[in-house]
């Protein structure tokens, strides 16, 4: 009798729970059930246990049997009431989670701006039980990956980890594979550092999904992240279980060695593939073979070539022309003939890059009769020829001194082709007459770039200067500086450097001087140091001794020469026998204030007393002990040497000047220096 009734009051109960919707009816009634069940417990002889409020409680073995005549509702609200204590921050959360999740049934905006208000309101959503904030943050992803809005995804997953709620893996492959749909590569692989990252946080999820790893790997590779691939990699073939990976999987990784230049992942991504009978196709062997090639591992590249040969596919062109590069930059022109040879047995025609490596090969190696065959077969084949064949072809020959034969190519290809020579080509056809002393050839070149509507660059004016100093025509020098101005271009230092030697060359020293003072009025740039003691040791040369301690005299300050310049440049008097301007000179220095090496000083000591010039010894002895002097109150009182002079005057170790500090802070030069002041003062 007594299940009779408790079935029929539970009947009422469900009826009444289905019926009336409000919280208190609905609260009364799940307190009814509650009673009910603890009646029937005493019934059975059952002890009742104590309803108490506390962070966590098991349930008995009678709320087991209660709950199978529960209502699902009654039994959520139950599982609620024991997991932990109401408060107002709780009742907030959960108000506004239940609606987040309602909402997004409907329209899933909604739910995202509940969320955010809610957040600014200052809703503490870390107050929800573990089970509630997963749904709520689950729920609120998907509604932000439905509604493309894609920038909420990763905030989401930071509050979960935060939060320390674990992920499920289907909404991580959900997420990625999204993302990836929608190429926000970027912020797939953040998604993923957000999941996976180091600290404090719920262990990541085992992620078995070849699918997910493959749109990571894609992520990393578009992104530029080669770095992860590795890692990607090797979670792909772990989840794959044995299976092969994809052909756009293979592609990846050969793009990731390709970037990190790591030929040696290229070998092990061939030896993978071939193992599961995977063909290589044209694309990917470029690209293995590529980075074979940068890394000058030729024998690995020409594995990666033999590989897609076996395979029944035919290699494309520039497949071989990247092999063959690879032999021409090594110096193995041989081996790039024999692909060259290999290409024709196979059937894949040569193009103008092949051609070009050939060429290039043999000007590099200066092997014409090789180049001349390649030329003869590019004919013969149809080839058209383009500028830059032609011009690898006559630089080769320009620089082997074969001036005819470019002009005959230069020629051939102005009169049989349409192809028009460039400003490179005409730069080095130029300096190529130049050098061979053929001045009027070179001008007719230049004329004829100019009337092909090329504009002329420095380089081009510095080798016709050149020219012009060969044959010893300042007027003509001139003449194309005027030109070189008048065309815009700005003349360096390497411009004027070459006119100082063609007015030397010409015995026009004066000019040069002139022009040396004007360049900056005339050219527009500063004369450098070594400039006049080009125009010094010019000079020199022509025992124009006076004009070259003008020219010394000239450098404006503070610029001074360095102890090399000083040295070539007194060394150059002693050769000419010029002994009276190398002391002048040696005055100069001392004034200015420059730097001169002992052993230079020790030169000139011996050279005047070997001529018996008295008053010039006194003069270097001066010179030389104003240097000390100087070096003295310019050194460091506290430096000290133990360098002792063992002079042809004594035997015996003498103790030297006080302790020196020369410019150059050379502990050999201070003592060649006490040496010469020594043998001077003897």
């Amino acid at each position: 009798m007594f299940w009779v009734n408790f079935h029929m009051i539970s009947q009422f109960v469900i009826e009444a729970i289905r019926v009336v919707r409000s919280e208190l009816v609905f609260v009364l009634v799940v307190a009814g059930c509650v009673f009910l069940s603890r009646l029937l417990q005493r019934k059975q002889g059952g002890t009742a246990q104590p309803q108490t409020c506390q962070a966590t409680t098991h349930r008995t073995d009678a709320d087991a049997t209660s709950q199978r005549w529960l209502p699902k509702r009654a039994v959520r609200a139950r599982s609620r009431s024991h997991s932990y204590c109401v408060s107002p921050h709780n009742n907030r959360a959960r108000r506004t989670a239940r609606s987040i999740i309602s909402e997004s049934t409907r329209v899933g905006g909604q739910a995202l701006l509940i969320h955010e208000n809610a957040v600014k309101d200052g809703v503490i959503f870390s107050t929800l039980p573990e089970s509630e904030a997963n749904r709520m943050y689950t729920t609120l992803v998907l509604a932000a990956l439905k509604l493309d809005k894609l920038d909420a995804v990763v905030p989401l997953l930071q509050d979960m980890r935060h939060q320390r709620l674990l992920v499920p893996t289907a909404l991580l492959t959900l997420i990625a594979r999204k993302l990836v749909e929608r190429r926000s590569y970027l912020k797939c692989l953040t998604a993923y550092d957000v999941v996976f990252g180091e600290g404090p946080g719920p262990r990541p999820p085992m992620v078995d999904d070849h699918n997910f790893w493959s749109g990571m790997l894609l992520s990393a590779v578009e992104t530029g992240e080669f770095s992860r691939c590795e890692r990607y990699w090797s979670s792909l073939q772990a989840s794959l279980g044995g299976s092969a990976p994809s052909p756009q999987d293979y592609w990846h990784m050969a793009r990731s060695a390709s970037a990190l230049n790591d030929w040696r992942a290229s070998q092990s991504l061939v030896a993978i593939m071939s193992k599961h009978g995977i063909r290589l196709d044209c694309n990917m062997c470029g690209v293995l073979l590529s980075t074979c090639v940068t890394a000058r591992q030729l024998s690995a590249a020409k594995g990666v070539l033999d590989v897609l040969e076996a395979s029944g596919v035919v290699g494309d062109v520039v497949s071989y022309n990247t092999l063959m590069k690879g032999y021409a930059l090594a110096d193995e022109l041989d081996e790039a003939f024999a692909l060259h040879a290999r290409m024709r047995e196979v059937g894949v025609e040569a193009t103008q890059v092949t051609f070009g490596i050939l060429l290039d090969g043999c000007v590099n190696r200066e092997d014409f009769e090789r180049a001349a065959h390649v030329f003869g077969e590019m004919v013969q084949a149809g080839c058209p020829m383009n500028a830059v064949l032609y011009t690898t072809l006559i630089k080769g020959l320009a620089k082997a001194n074969r001036t005819d034969e470019a002009m005959a190519i230069y020629s051939q290809m102005c009169d049989q082709s349409d192809v028009k020579p460039d400003v490179i080509m005409f730069s080095v056809l130029i300096k190529a007459n130049c050098d061979a002393g053929r001045m009027e050839a070179a001008l007719r070149v230049f004329d004829s770039m100019l009337d092909q509507g090329h504009r002329a660059d420095e380089i081009v004016f510095n080798s016709l200067l050149a020219g012009c100093v060969n044959e010893e025509n300042a007027s003509l020098g001139r003449k194309l500086l005027d030109d070189m101005l008048r065309a815009g271009v700005q003349p360096s230092h390497a411009t004027a450097s070459i006119l100082i030697k063609l007015y030397a060359r010409c015995r026009r020293l004066d000019e040069a001087q002139r022009f040396l003072a004007e360049m900056p009025e005339e050219l527009g740039i500063n004369p450098e140091p070594r400039l006049f003691a080009q125009l010094v040791h010019a000079n020199i040369r022509e025992r124009q001794g006076r004009r070259a301690v003008q020219v010394y005299r000239m450098l404006p300050k503070p610029s001074r020469f360095d102890a090399a310049a000083n040295k070539s440049i007194l060394g150059a008097c002693i050769n000419f026998n010029m002994l009276d301007t190398a002391i002048e000179l040696l005055e100069i220095i001392v004034d200015v204030g420059g730097e001169v090496s002992g052993s230079d000083l020790q030169l000139l000591q011996l050279v005047a007393e070997r001529k018996g010039r008295s008053q010039a010894t006194a003069r270097i002895s001066a010179a030389a002990a104003q240097l000390v002097q100087g070096a003295w109150r310019r050194g460091d009182p506290r430096s000290n040497t133990d360098q002792t002079l063992t002079g042809s005057a004594s035997t015996s170790a003498q103790p030297l000047l006080p302790p020196t500090k020369v410019r150059s802070n050379d502990i050999n030069q201070r003592r060649h220096l006490v040496t010469a002041l020594h043998l001077a003062l003897r």
